[in-house]
């Protein structure tokens, strides 16, 4: 086997503009449609989105926003999980 290496440059991107974590444009923090659905987990229904730039509070965009948003959606997760068979919870809840 011969490893392969591949570069990247994330400032030659135009909607990263050279970031490590996601941004927003002037403006769309002030529409409140917007933030309803970024606040959302469940994008469609069973369908759960996570990670640190979907995380919005402390730590977003960091690793520590994605390890409490990755709990959240485990924990939303599993609660629905345990709704459709009644079933008592696995971990606590955080």
């Amino acid at each position: 086997l011969h490893p392969t290496f591949i570069a990247h440059n994330w400032a030659d991107q135009p909607f990263a503009r050279g970031a490590y974590t996601g941004f927003f444009p002037p403006g769309v923090q002030s529409v409140p449609e917007y933030w309803s659905a970024y606040r959302e987990m469940e994008k469609l229904p069973n369908v759960f989105l996570a990670g640190a730039d979907y995380h919005t509070g402390f730590g977003n965009g960091y690793i520590e926003g994605a390890i409490r948003d990755g709990k959240r959606a485990a924990s939303q997760v599993e609660g629905r999980l345990q709704a459709r068979h009644h079933r008592p919870p696995l971990v606590p809840t955080v």
